[in-house]
């Protein structure tokens, strides 16, 4: 997969790396228009799907087979600067200039959670080999591992220490339980 400036351009498909002279995203599948500047890549484990993070604020998935976008992951408010997707294929992390950590369900392309919010853009995602931890690095100048399951116990003592009203039934669901489980 390549993305080119100033075109806007992905082209999906397997690179021909035995023609170093040529062009090495070579499209075996076609040309795809993104719709602005790609920011992050990265494989499905299957190789079938590719998610990219973008300046308009998505991330999408692309098949790889056809050169088309099959899902469309919007949440971040602002530039989606990282993407990884999960070892098992279920799951894409994704981070971006609005400092957060969100983790989506690859299959129904829902926001399962934001996983953890930085001090400034969040640069780059990873998951741990047994999907139980992402790490996220950013402009604030940390490396942060963050549980994928959030520990709501804990979450809701700090929580308890810094807000000083009770929390209305949106706001409960908002920032304290995960969108979907």
């Amino acid at each position: 997969m390549v993305a080119e400036r100033p075109h806007d351009r992905i082209r999906v498909g397997r690179p021909d790396l035995s023609d170093l002279g040529g062009e090495h995203g070579r499209a075996a599948h076609g040309v795809a228009r993104a719709r602005n500047w790609v920011d992050a890549v990265s494989w499905s484990p299957d190789e079938r799907y590719v998610v990219t993070g973008a300046a308009d604020w998505t991330a999408r998935i692309w098949d790889v087979a056809t050169g088309r976008p099959v899902g469309v992951l919007r949440g971040h408010e602002g530039r989606v600067r990282a993407v990884a997707w999960s070892a098992d294929g279920s799951r894409i992390a994704t981070g971006g200039e609005d400092r957060t950590v969100r983790i989506w369900d690859a299959a129904t392309r829902e926001e399962i959670v934001v996983s953890g919010v930085h001090q400034n853009r969040v640069m780059s995602v990873g998951w741990s080999s047994d999907g139980r931890l992402l790490l996220s690095s950013s402009f604030d100048g940390t490396a942060r591992i963050w549980p994928v399951t959030p520990d709501f116990g804990r979450l809701q003592a700090i929580a308890r220490t810094r807000v000083f009203r009770s929390l209305t039934e949106d706001e409960r669901r908002r920032h304290l339980l995960p969108v979907k489980s």
